[in-house]
C-alpha cells in the first residue's frame, strides 16, 4: 500500500483543503494510505479523528521575527529537518504534499533531498516565504489564483483553485436554515471572522446591530465569533429583536455558508474560495497583520472583479458596517450581479483537480 504524507499547518485555512484532498485521493485510490502531519489544535483534530484519519502532530517552527528568535532558530529548524527524515525513511511516502506556510517547510525540503515527489498547493494569491523558498526544489506547485503565477515565474505551476469539502458544495439553503433554526424567507447575513474570530469586526458587529433593527423584519444574522468574544457578543443580540445563530465555532461551517445572502468576513484565501464557490457577495475586511497583507491582495481580487466590497480595518466601525449592509439590502439588483460575478470566480472541482495531480505524481 503506497503512502501519501500531507504537512498541514494549523489554522483552519490549511487544515480543511488538506482534509478535502485527502478525502478526494481516498476516493481516487483506495489502497492509498494517508497521514495529516504538523500542528493543530485539539478542536480541529477531534474532525480528523471522528473521520478515521491519521494525524500525526510535529513541531512547526515559523521563520523568526525578532533578534531572540533568530538565536533559537538554526537548533529548533534542526531539529525538525531531523524529525521529517526519520519519518521519511520510516514511512517511505510516495509523496509529500505541503498545504504552505511554516509547517510545509522541512518536511517538503528534505524529500525533495530524498527525491521523493512533492507537491505545493498554495492558497493565497500572494505566495508565502516557504512556498517562495520550496518552489526552487518541489516537482509542482498547485496553485489557487491564476494571479499567483506572476509571483512564480519559471516554476512549474498548476492553476487548481482551492480545495474545499463536498459539504460546503452542497449543502441546501432549506436544510442549513432548519439546523441553524432560522427562517426560510429572511435575508440572511453570515458574519465570519474564521476559526478564531476577529475582535476588530465583532466589535463593529455589536454596534451594527443597533442600527439593524429597523430591518427586523427581513433580516436575520448568524454570527461564529471565536472563543474568546463569544459571551460578549452573544449578549448584544440577546438583547435585540434581529432573529440570529451566535456561535463560538463549528464543524458545519457548511451549514452557514449554505444560509446566507451575503458574507461579511476576513480575506483569508480559503474564505474567499468558499464564498465564490456558493456564488455569495460579500464584504470583506482583511487582517491587517497579515504578512505581506496578502488578506487585502485577496479581498482587492473580489472586489476588482465586482464581487465583494472591501473596507480596511481601521476604516471599520459599527456605523460604517451597518451603512454598507443597508445600501446592499437596498439594492437588491446590485447584490443580484454580485452574486453572479462571485460563482464566475469559483473553482468547485478543485479537490478533485488537486487529487489528480498527486496521483499524477505517484505514476512519475
Amino acid at each position: 500500500m503506497k503512502r501519501i504524507i500531507i504537512a498541514t499547518g494549523g489554522t483552519g485555512g490549511h487544515l480543511f483543503p488538506a482534509l478535502a484532498i485527502g478525502e478526494k485521493l481516498k476516493q481516487k485510490k483506495r489502497d492509498l494510505k494517508i497521514l495529516f502531519v504538523g500542528g493543530a489544535k485539539p478542536k480541529f483534530l477531534q474532525t480528523f479523528r471522528k473521520k478515521g484519519l491519521s494525524f500525526k502532530e510535529m513541531r512547526v517552527v515559523p521563520f523568526p521575527s525578532s533578534l531572540s528568535s533568530w538565536l533559537k532558530f538554526p537548533f529548533l529548524l534542526s531539529f525538525v529537518l531531523f524529525q521529517s527524515l526519520l519519518i521519511l525513511l520510516r514511512l517511505r511516502p510516495a509523496v509529500v504534499v505541503g498545504m504552505g506556510g511554516a509547517a510545509s517547510g522541512p518536511l517538503l525540503l528534505v524529500a525533495s533531498f530524498l527525491r521523493i515527489p512533492t507537491l505545493i498547493q498554495e492558497q493565497n494569491i500572494l505566495p508565502g516565504l516557504t512556498t517562495k523558498i520550496l518552489s526552487h526544489f518541489v516537482a509542482e506547485i498547485d496553485l489557487g489564483f491564476e494571479e499567483t503565477k506572476r509571483y512564480l515565474s519559471g516554476k512549474r505551476t498548476v492553476i487548481t483553485g482551492n480545495p474545499l469539502r463536498q459539504q460546503i458544495l452542497k449543502r441546501r439553503k432549506e436544510t442549513a436554515l432548519q439546523h441553524l433554526g432560522l427562517l426560510s424567507k429572511a435575508f440572511t447575513i453570515l458574519l465570519l471572522g474564521g476559526s478564531s474570530g476577529a475582535h476588530s469586526l465583532n466589535l463593529a458587529a455589536m454596534v451594527a446591530v443597533d442600527d439593524l433593527e429597523g430591518e427586523k423584519e427581513i433580516l436575520q444574522i448568524i454570527h461564529l465569533t471565536g472563543e474568546a468574544d463569544y459571551k460578549r457578543v452573544k449578549r448584544i443580540y440577546e438583547k435585540s429583536s434581529i432573529k440570529s445563530a451566535i456561535l463560538p465555532f463549528t464543524e458545519t461551517i457548511e451549514d452557514a455558508y449554505a444560509a446566507a445572502d451575503l458574507v461579511i468576513a476576513r480575506a483569508g484565501a480559503i474564505t474567499i474560495s468558499e464564498i465564490t464557490s456558493r456564488g455569495l457577495p460579500a464584504i470583506l475586511i482583511p487582517y491587517p497583520y497579515a504578512k505581506g497583507k496578502h488578506q487585502e491582495i485577496n479581498a482587492q481580487y473580489l472586489q476588482k472583479n465586482q464581487a465583494a466590497f472591501l473596507i480596511r480595518d481601521g476604516e471599520l466601525s459599527g456605523p460604517r458596517l451597518a451603512r454598507e449592509v443597508l445600501s446592499l439590502l437596498k439594492d437588491r439588483e446590485r447584490l443580484t450581479e454580485m452574486s453572479e460575478n462571485s460563482k464566475v470566480l469559483a473553482k468547485p472541482e478543485a479537490a478533485a483537480r488537486v487529487a489528480e495531480r498527486i496521483v499524477r505524481l505517484i505514476k512519475c
